[in-house]
């Protein structure tokens, strides 16, 4: 979008970046619910979703997340479920590795071993708040089709990339958001509170490097 763009043109800049904020035409939208899934798969309803307790699964997630913020990280936490068993657990650990790229689903997919390298089609990644664009292309080239999360990131939008680039979704085949959102933005706010405001309005980054999303 915003390749080969001469510096003297702001307001193309512009308009390509405010269309970040505006929801997506595409997605089917449930009631009371960020759920939505790709137009080619528009007619699916998946049982594993269905089926499973995303609130009980996302309660480990912010266990994880708990546990990165009291080690002084971003309070952001994951866990990988393959065939209704969790098999990995991240968290954030930027500080503590000096890395920019240490998030915490990062952690969890480069930890599922063999289950998600040989059960990938049933695998759903639970997160504390929506993967940045990092996370997302890590999901889709591990061939993880379901993303569950808490809270919303009005910053990195990657509602939007699943929305608009046909790639991501033919890979993503439900992208669920607001599971236990209250409880994920209590605990970034309670630490975090510069960065509450940066996932739910999309400001200026708050936090110094190492900290980021």
């Amino acid at each position: 979008m915003l390749t080969n763009l001469a510096p003297s043109d702001p307001a193309r800049i512009a308009r390509d970046v405010a269309r970040c904020y505006v929801p997506a035409p595409t997605p089917a939208v449930l009631p009371d619910s960020a759920e939505w899934l790709p137009p080619e798969n528009q007619g699916l309803r998946d049982l594993t979703l269905q089926e499973i307790d995303l609130a009980a699964y996302m309660r480990e997630a912010l266990r994880e997340a708990e546990a990165a913020g009291q080690a002084g990280e971003l309070p952001i936490g994951a866990v990988l479920v393959v065939g209704g068993e969790i098999v990995s657990r991240g968290r954030n650990r930027n500080q503590a590795a000096r890395s920019q790229l240490r998030h915490a689903e990062m952690q969890a997919l480069l930890d599922g071993g063999p289950a998600l390298w040989e059960r990938f089609r049933e695998a759903i990644l639970f997160t504390t708040v929506e993967p940045c664009p990092m996370c997302l292309g890590a999901v889709v080239m591990a061939d993880v089709p379901h993303i569950v999360f808490a809270a919303r990131d009005e910053n990195v939008c990657s509602r939007q990339t699943v929305a608009d680039n046909p790639y991501v979704r033919r890979h993503i085949r439900s992208y669920h958001g607001g599971v236990l959102e209250e409880e994920a933005r209590a605990l970034i706010g309670r630490s975090h509170p510069a960065l509450l405001r940066y996932i739910s309005f999309g400001a200026a980054p708050p936090v110094e490097k190492g900290e980021g999303l």
